[in-house]
């Protein structure tokens, strides 16, 4: 069975700009260096269809491979794949969908 973790994110999407305080460049690179997926998963997905977001971890890369494929049929999808040294952001682009 799959679990579910509830998250906020419209408390987060409907927070002002204000209650996030900007950081120095050389700060963000210096905690993003700090940053990465556990090694027993290959990758991490977020897949945010402009309704909801759905955020998925794989533990293998073939699995990930085959809901990417199912993924990109709905041209609503916008898929962010994090793996332990990059982050790719899948989508189509705006002037496809009008």
């Amino acid at each position: 069975m799959t679990k579910v973790f509830p998250n906020n994110w419209e408390a987060v999407a409907n927070t002002p700009d204000e209650a996030f305080p900007e950081i120095e460049y050389e700060d963000m690179i210096a905690m993003a260096q700090h940053w990465e997926v556990p090694s027993s998963h290959a990758c991490i997905m977020r897949i945010d269809n402009g309704k909801k977001v759905k955020e998925i971890a794989y533990k293998t890369t073939g699995r990930a491979q085959r809901k990417i494929m199912d993924l990109i049929e709905d041209p609503s999808n916008v898929i962010t794949i994090c793996d332990d040294e990059t982050i790719h952001v899948l989508k189509y682009p705006d002037d496809y969908l009008d």
